[in-house]
């Protein structure tokens, strides 16, 4: 039985700046993993399975957690071909040639469908558990090749850290070490499909201003600046899931007024994460991160009622066996 731990991210810069050749967006991206993490176990076994179950995220690398049950939320997992990290077992199986089953057991602390990329981190950390347990021995660059082909967040799921990402968000250039700031993770009681996302962007495009250029942000992670951070963070996505789900604004304004209450004067960054509808705030310190945290646990009701608070620090690796 091999074990392995998948993290989730959050995208600290993201522009939207053409189309491919193969119709797919081209993306520049700054990405960052979290300590929050899913695990992967698995097992020999004839055929392939898949079961999952949620856990409790303080054992996961959450310091603060409160919202509705996990058990609770309407969230579809699938557990079968249609889940990315059976498409990984798969995938891997196909390329490696062999015929080897296993028992995979998902974990959860990862919030699904929420733009933290819980499924890649999935099919990331099933990829290097399985590399092990059936004795395959793939170098890590042919981890990074076959994870492209499963989807573009997967080969910075295996990479980890903070780097930046190209192309589909598929190449990986690594940036500054990850400082020890810590994020608060509103993720609202909606989902946003990315394909719609996207299409709305499109619609947009003409009235979307010019293209931002992630250098300032890359200095601003060098030299571990919050302050440059937070007036550097974007995200061209956040227009068009605003215009799809209008309670999102209303979210970031609850989230902002909270962070800005207990940093009492001092430097955090807002944004959302990829193409949501999670949103999040960066604070210097723990305490700050669940000050925030514990101020905007009362908003959620109305309709701000069934979101979640995650508090997490900033993760320095990528998918990794345990």
């Amino acid at each position: 039985m091999i074990r392995a731990a998948g993290y989730a991210k959050i995208n600290l810069y993201l522009e939207v700046v053409g189309l491919l050749p193969d119709g797919y967006h081209r993306l520049e991206s700054v990405m960052q993993t979290l300590a929050l993490h899913d695990l992967v176990t698995v097992a020999p076994a004839k055929e392939l399975s898949l079961e999952w179950n949620w856990a409790d995220p303080i054992t996961q690398g959450a310091t603060w957690a409160v919202g509705p049950a996990m058990d609770d939320l309407a969230v579809e997992i699938p557990t079968d071909a249609r889940n990315l990290a059976w498409k990984a077992a798969e995938a891997l199986r196909e390329f490696a040639g062999v015929s080897a089953g296993a028992r995979i057991s998902i974990s959860k602390a990862i919030p699904a469908a929420a733009g933290l990329a819980g499924g890649s981190a999935d099919a990331a950390a099933t990829l290097v558990a399985l590399n092990q347990l059936w004795q395959l021995q793939l170098p890590f660059s042919q981890l990074l090749e076959l994870g492209a082909t499963l989807g573009a967040d997967v080969p910075f799921c295996l990479a980890g850290g903070c780097q930046l990402c190209t192309h589909r968000g598929d190449q990986l250039s690594p940036l500054s070490v990850t400082p020890d700031w810590y994020v608060l993770l509103l993720k609202p009681p909606l989902t946003l499909a990315t394909k719609a996302v996207y299409q709305t962007l499109d619609q947009m495009s003409e009235t979307q201003g010019e293209l931002r250029s992630v250098e300032p942000m890359v200095e601003a992670l060098a030299q571990r600046n919050l302050t440059q951070t937070g007036q550097t963070v974007f995200n061209r996505l956040e227009a068009a899931s605003f215009a799809l789900a209008p309670t999102l604004k209303q979210w970031k304004g609850k989230l902002g007024e909270a962070a800005r209450q207990a940093v009492e004067g001092e430097d955090f960054a807002l944004l959302m994460s990829g193409s949501g509808p999670t949103l999040f705030a960066l604070f210097p310190n723990q305490a700050q991160a669940h000050r925030a945290a514990r101020l905007l646990e009362p908003e959620l009701v109305g309709e701000l009622a069934g979101g979640q608070i995650l508090v997490t620090g900033l993760g320095r690796r990528g998918a990794g066996i345990l």
